[in-house]
C-alpha cells in the first residue's frame, strides 16, 4: 500500500473545531496538507490543543509539528512543534498558537521514529478568532 490520509472537521461549538487527521503506511516524512477555506476551518484563529499517536505499525514515537509552509519544522514562519517524542503526544499550549490571515494551509507532520507501515491518527483542536 502506498501512503494515504484523511482529514476531517467538526464543529464541537460556537466557533470550536475539532480536525481529525488518519494517516495510514505513513512514514518520517509523510504530509498532510489542511486548507483552511477547503476545510471549513477559521481565517483567523489559534490552535488550542494537540494530540497524536501511533495506532500501529513499526514505529513507537512520534514527535508532530504543524506549520504553513511543507516541511513545516525547516522554514515554516508559523510553527507548532512538540517538544519530546511520546507516544501519545497530548499537548496544550500555555498560550494558544494563533495564526491570521497570512495562513491558508497548514501542513501537518507526525514524524514516526521508524517504519513506513504506520497507522497514525492524530486531533488539533482549533478556536475561531484570538
Amino acid at each position: 500500500m502506498a501512503y494515504a490520509s484523511t482529514v476531517t472537521v467538526q464543529q464541537a461549538g460556537s466557533g470550536l473545531f475539532v480536525v481529525k487527521i488518519t494517516e495510514t503506511e505513513a512514514a518520517a516524512t509523510s504530509e498532510v496538507q489542511i486548507n483552511l477555506a477547503t476545510q471549513g476551518l477559521p481565517a483567523v484563529g489559534s490552535v488550542v490543543a494537540r494530540r497524536c499517536a501511533v495506532t500501529s505499525g513499526t514505529g513507537t514515537t512520534v514527535d508532530p509539528v504543524l506549520g504553513n509552509a511543507t516541511d513545516p519544522a525547516n522554514g515554516a514562519s508559523w510553527v507548532f512543534d512538540n517538544d519530546t517524542a511520546a507516544n501519545p503526544v497530548h499537548e496544550q499550549p500555555a498560550v494558544p498558537i494563533t495564526y491570521g490571515t497570512q495562513v491558508s494551509s497548514f501542513f501537518h507532520r507526525s514524524k514516526v521514529d521508524a517504519g513506513a507501515d504506520n497507522s497514525i491518527t492524530t486531533v488539533y483542536h482549533f478556536r475561531q478568532g484570538w
